[in-house]
C-alpha cells in the first residue's frame, strides 16, 4: 500500500483505511489490515465504479458518527 495519511481523505482516528488505499501485499511480513474503531465523525464516499469492503468488526465509539455514502461490505 502506498500514500500517507495526509494524502488520503478516508481515514478514522488518523489511520489510513485500507478500503481507500487499495490492496497489494508485497512483503512476507505484511498482511491485509484496516481500522477497527471509528472514534471521530467522518464520511466515506464509495464510488459505484469500485468494490469496497472492510474486514470487521468495526466499532463506532464515543459520540462519533460514521456516514457511508454508497455500498460498503463488512465481512
Amino acid at each position: 500500500m502506498s500514500g500517507s495519511i495526509a494524502d488520503n481523505p478516508y481515514r478514522a482516528s488518523g489511520i489510513v483505511a485500507a478500503v481507500a488505499a487499495g490492496g497489494e501485499i508485497t512483503a512476507f511480513d505484511d498482511a491485509w489490515k484496516n481500522y477497527n474503531d471509528v472514534d471521530t465523525t467522518t464520511t466515506m464516499t464509495v464510488p459505484t465504479t469500485k468494490n469496497y469492503f472492510l474486514i470487521g468488526p468495526v466499532s463506532v465509539t464515543s459520540s462519533a458518527v460514521w456516514t457511508i455514502s454508497g455500498l460498503l461490505r463488512i465481512i
